[in-house]
């Protein structure tokens, strides 16, 4: 059934997604633009958290209740640290029992933009870039782990 409220909330959420994606493409567009350093580990990062909030909005289209299985594809990419989230959010922390974001369809989406786009999307980002930032500086023969500190 069509509500009012429902409907604004997802205005709202997909309003700070649009604007989220606006903001990290434009600092790709930055990123693209200094030829002097190599930007690709932040470019890739940047690309990985516009696909991330991607898939939040098509689980937020495609998800018809709080049961549905609309985040599904991003709770996959956000692993181990959304399932993690989930799963300290349901059974250990307690939260789950005084119904702090409410019941229903929008404090689900409110749940899973923070769990899957501020918790675990950010954990899973610095990852990505210390790992891509790491194999760049292999790949341009700087210092690996086991080069520091053996110069005498």
């Amino acid at each position: 059934m069509f509500s009012l409220s429902e409907s604004t909330d997802q205005v709202v959420y997909s309003v700070v997604v649009v604007i989220a994606i606006a903001v990290i493409t434009l600092k790709l567009i930055v990123a693209f633009r200094h030829k002097d350093e190599k930007p690709w580990p932040a470019i890739c990062v940047g690309l990985y958290n516009v696909l991330l909030l991607l898939l939040y909005l098509l689980g937020m289209v495609t998800q018809a209740s709080s049961e549905g299985f609309g985040f599904l594809p991003l709770l996959v990419l956000t692993l181990p640290w959304s399932g993690l989230a989930v799963w300290w959010f349901a059974s250990q922390s307690g939260l789950s029992d005084h119904n702090f974001a409410g019941s229903g369809f929008d404090p689900t989406l409110l749940i899973n933009f923070v769990i899957f786009n501020v918790l675990a999307g950010p954990a899973n980002s610095c990852l990505l870039y210390f790992l891509l930032k790491r194999r760049q500086r292999r790949r341009a023969g700087g210092p690996g782990p086991s080069q520091l500190g053996t110069g005498g």
